[in-house]
């Protein structure tokens, strides 16, 4: 559970960590676009604005071109001109013609009456930069003015220079002032029609403000310099909102690190519950492997110890230590030579190792291990489906000791048959051979001699009695017959027993009548019967 705990937050981190860092990444690219359209848009608008001017200077140019060609221009021929050079011209308010800085003629007349007169160098704003014009001979763009007809903007003034006498000497002859309207001149660059989600403004060097946004400055905007016929202007762009502080795709960025997440989750989830199966599973083989109680091992194919129980380090004790995961058999083995653990092994270490290998490699084939304690084990090895080699130690001591005092038994009972064969058959075929002289007297010489004496005597009263002992004799020699004969087939009883046991016995199948048998067992309990 813990192991689970620490997983899911480690995962729930990574992400937020990820999930953050994408952000910022996206938030960065993000701004690095919005810097790279800003910057677009302003070197696009400096550009645009800049044709502009350069517009309105070629006006000025020209028309300075016709009156130094000739300065008695008419105001006629002054208007033809300057309503032909102003008709495609937006932002500009008037164009005035000022000889000795007089302003005599002026376009269009409507709504400009009021200019006609008026001396530049009476206007101290207007005086410098009519200066600059004429010392440095060139065109100059200068405001913003209040203008004298209202309104603000800027004033392009060209100097009109005239060929004096000597080629190499000219002189000013007037100031041609092209009026521009302010915001005009911005507006007219068609900034906020192509780019409507942006704010602008335009500042002079002083760091007044021309044109846009008044706190644009304060915004961190992208900033252009504008400099040419005498202007230093910054134009600044800056998106209207300020500058992205996440990136325009968090919503969705964060919806993608949350679905991987989740899945992330569902995987370790999946993976945990796999693990812990197979954990469990492997805890319930490992106790019952330590259950067994027999010795076990498992090699791999490479024939290196994955696994035993205790029992099998107990079985090999001194070879326990060696016994490593990722050991080879071999390596375990050759411990245990060392250590003499083998008593098998004992002066010919080598070739008993090659004899084990053999015999580990040949699986299937059972082998018995006598161990340096004196104990025995049975060696069962098996191949598994995937090329692996598990191994059980079965300790068969007791079965040995039982194995040797069952040998010691079978030698006892042995011993035991041929003794009842050799010192109880032999002299109870003695017994019944003398007995057969018991039964038939008359074969004896002494019995014949003595019935010859009794005869001769012609003892009348003898005679009876001596046919009378006679009988007895055959009766009771009779009995001790049946008698010996019944030992003789309980000895050969035992003896057909052994033979049984050992598989030689040799059974032959004969008719028997049951009538002698019923009397000799009447003639031997008859006696006890009358008692």
């Amino acid at each position: 559970m813990n192991r689970s705990f620490v997983s899911y937050s480690l995962i729930l981190f990574v992400a937020i960590v990820v999930g953050t860092v994408l952000n910022a990444l996206s938030r960065d690219q993000h701004v690095a676009d919005q810097e790279e359209r800003l910057t677009l848009a302003s070197a696009s608008f400096v550009s645009v604005l800049e044709q502009a001017i350069h517009e309105k200077v070629l006006i000025n140019k020209g028309i300075s071109a016709v009156f130094e060609a000739d300065q008695a221009l008419s105001l006629a021929q002054f208007m033809r001109t300057a309503e032909t050079m102003l008709a495609e011209s937006e932002a500009v308010l008037n164009i005035a013609i000022a000889p000795d800085l007089v302003v005599e003629y002026v376009y269009p007349l409507q709504s400009n009456q009021s200019v006609i007169g008026l001396d530049l160098r009476q206007r101290p704003d207007f005086a410098r930069g009519v200066n600059r014009a004429i010392e440095q001979k060139t065109t100059i763009l200068d405001g913003p003015f209040d203008l004298v007809q209202g309104g603000q903007g800027f004033i392009l003034r060209s100097p009109v220079l005239v060929t004096q006498n000597s080629a190499e000497e000219r002189r000013v002859w007037g100031m041609i002032s092209l009026v521009i309207d302010k915001n005009m001149l911005f507006t007219s660059t068609g900034f906020f029609e192509n780019s409507p989600n942006l704010e602008l403004a335009v500042h002079n060097h002083q760091g007044d403000l021309l044109f846009g946004a008044p706190d644009l400055r304060d915004r961190d905007p992208i900033t252009a310099p504008v400099q040419l016929y005498g202007v230093d202007w910054v134009v600044s762009v800056a998106p209207p909102d300020g500058w992205a502080q996440s990136s325009p795709n968090m919503i969705r960025l964060w919806a993608v690190v949350a679905f991987f997440t989740v899945l992330a989750l569902l995987v370790m989830r999946a993976f945990n519950w796999a693990y812990s199966r197979r954990q469990r599973a492997e805890t319930q083989l490992m106790e019952a492997i330590e259950a067994l109680e027999d010795g076990f091992a498992l090699y791999d194919k490479n024939d290196r110890l994955i696994a035993c129980n205790q029992r099998y380090r107990e079985l090999y004790r001194v070879s326990a230590d060696a016994m490593v995961i990722g050991k080879s058999f071999e390596d375990i083995l050759r411990y245990g030579l060392k250590k003499g653990q083998y008593e098998a092994a004992l002066g010919r270490e080598e070739e008993w190792l090659a004899e084990r290998l053999r015999l580990h490699t040949s699986y299937g084939t059972p082998t018995e291990q006598e161990l340096n304690d004196g104990r025995w084990l049975r060696v069962v090895e098996r191949l598994t489906p995937s090329g692996n080699t598990v191994g059980f130690r079965v300790d068969i001591t007791s079965l040995k000791d039982a194995l040797a005092r069952a040998e010691a038994a079978s030698a006892a009972k042995s011993y035991f048959l041929n003794a009842v064969s050799h010192e109880l058959r032999t002299p109870l075929t003695v017994v019944l051979g003398y007995n057969t002289f018991l039964a038939n007297p008359e074969i004896l010489p002494t019995f014949r001699a003595l019935e010859d004496a009794v005869l001769e005597a012609d003892t009348s009263q003898l005679q009876p009695k001596l046919v009378a002992y006679n009988d007895d004799v055959k009766r009771f020699s009779k009995q001790i017959d049946t008698a010996g004969h019944q030992l003789m087939a309980l000895i050969n009883g035992i003896l057909d027993l052994a033979a049984l046991e050992e598989g030689t016995l040799q059974l032959r199948r004969e008719v028997v009548s049951l009538t002698p048998i019923c009397n000799s067992v009447v003639e031997q309990l008859q006696a006890d019967a009358e008692k």
